[in-house]
């Protein structure tokens, strides 16, 4: 595998940036092993603009790093980060990705633990054991809809709501094959227990559900009316596009399923 050096500096970088912690001491940090390799190359899939201000401040403190960034899916970046392993290449320093993935990675031998002191600083609840990852984003899932396709008197309180007859043909969902689509329907199982959960399931498949390969997709198409109601949205997603004029509208149906990106 990479060096620690640049592995353990983004570590507490990111630390920095997205918890609590005030500041880092630079005498503590690996330096020498991070000049001596001096690019940083980071595998993600949440999008660009949220990785490229980590880079950019990463840069900042260290400007004799370079950053560099390969994006996709996490069922693309999950099979790739496979196979590199396999061939025996390990080419990224820093991998983000949703706990389910990362868990997996994991399981398989494939991460390596650090430690920085900045994890004091993370939220009792979001405590994750054994020094592999830690949270960096939150992701709601939302219920989101276009404002002008969706009167007030139609706008659903409950999931169980859209199985109401009005909601045929009108409905929206990222494919199951995705990160956020496994993230919902594995949590709405849960919550509901397995077999309540299938027979919601299938009671929502039965209103002619249309299936999209992603949630940028799929919030693209409500904001442009193509869609009227997304089941399952990032809820920053419909806030952005809401923020930009655009007429979406959400909400957070509950109990409201939310998951970590590591």
């Amino acid at each position: 595998m990479k060096s620690k050096g640049i592995a353990c500096l983004i570590s507490l970088i990111l630390m920095l940036l997205f918890l609590t912690a005030r500041h880092v001491q630079a005498e503590s940090l690996p330096l020498d092993g991070a000049k001596k390799e001096g690019a940083l190359l980071i595998y993600h899939s949440p999008n660009l603009e949220d990785i490229k201000k980590i880079a950019d401040k990463f840069h900042e403190h260290y400007p004799f790093i370079s950053v560099q960034q390969y994006r996709s899916s996490v069922t693309s970046l999950y099979p790739r980060i496979r196979m590199e392993a396999k061939a025996g290449v390990y080419k990224p320093d820093v991998i983000i990705l949703n706990a389910i993935y990362n868990y997996l990675l994991k399981k398989e031998g494939l991460l390596r633990t650090y430690d920085v002191p900045e994890r004091k600083s993370v939220r009792s609840e979001l405590e994750l054991q054994g020094g592999y990852y830690d949270p960096l984003f939150i992701n709601t899932h939302v219920i989101a809809y276009n404002t002008k396709l969706v009167s007030k008197q139609e706008i659903p309180r409950s999931y169980e709501d859209l199985l109401h007859s009005r909601w045929k043909n009108r409905l929206g969902f990222v494919d199951s094959t995705s990160g956020s689509g496994i993230v919902w329907f594995v949590n709405q199982l849960k919550i509901r227990g397995a077999d309540q959960g299938l027979r919601f399931m299938k009671s929502l498949a039965a209103q002619n559900v249309s299936m999209h390969q992603s949630s940028s997709l799929l919030s693209n198409l409500v904001a442009g009316g193509e869609v009227p109601l997304a089941i399952d949205l990032y809820g920053y997603q419909a806030e952005n596009l809401k923020r930009k004029g655009a007429p979406v509208d959400w909400i957070a149906a509950e109990p409201t399923v939310v998951h970590t990106v590591l």
